[in-house]
């Protein structure tokens, strides 16, 4: 459990993963707004991540090393990407299944991404992330 709380805090620096880099907050929230309701909910966020699996499973076999994950993070979240790698990695054989990375990127949206907890990430709460 301690290594999980540490890793909380960890995670706090990682959040929008890709969408961070460069996208402006318009685009992205409205790019990730499937039922068109002006925010992301976690069903929709958790689906663009599930989509970028693959992607970011560089040798396609079903697990994120180190190295993969650390690349999909958003640049915040590439130096803590090793204990989040950890925190995350219930089997703890350093690296991380799907089901392990949808699990990271949903304590994000909850947590980090959804500042006020109402379920929707918002293009404010997403301008206000993206702020130093």
């Amino acid at each position: 459990m301690k290594r999980f709380a540490i890793a909380v805090l960890v995670v706090a620096m990682s959040a929008a993963t890709a969408l961070a880099q460069g996208v402006d907050p318009d685009t992205a929230i409205a790019f990730l707004d499937k039922n068109q309701d002006s925010a992301v909910d976690l069903d929709e966020y958790i689906a663009w991540q599930q989509s970028r699996f693959e992607t970011v499973d560089v040798n396609h076999n079903g697990r994120l090393s180190l190295v993969e994950f650390r690349d999909s993070l958003d640049a915040r979240g590439r130096h803590n990407a090793e204990k989040s790698l950890y925190a995350f990695d219930v089997r703890g054989v350093g690296s991380l299944t799907a089901t392990e990375f949808l699990r990271f990127h949903a304590y994000v949206f909850e947590n980090i991404l959804d500042r006020n907890r109402d379920g929707k990430w918002t293009v404010d709460e997403y301008r206000a992330y993206l702020q130093p």
